[in-house]
């Protein structure tokens, strides 16, 4: 198994799948970190807006 692993990981084929397979799951991840970021900025823009519009409803 060892012997096998060794002949894999010295395959510059191999290494180059590995390399692109752990920059596509990061250009993943950086993606749903952006998604995560721009829902939490609605919802925040939502609270603000809404707090807003509650003071004006208010009438304070």
């Amino acid at each position: 198994m060892e012997n096998t692993w060794f002949i894999w990981e010295s395959n510059p084929l191999f290494q180059d799948m590995l390399r692109r397979s752990i920059t596509r799951t990061d250009d993943v991840n950086q993606s749903n970190l952006a998604a995560a970021q721009k829902i939490i900025q609605s919802r925040m823009m939502r609270k603000k807006r809404n707090k807003i519009l509650r003071k004006i409803r208010n009438g304070n």
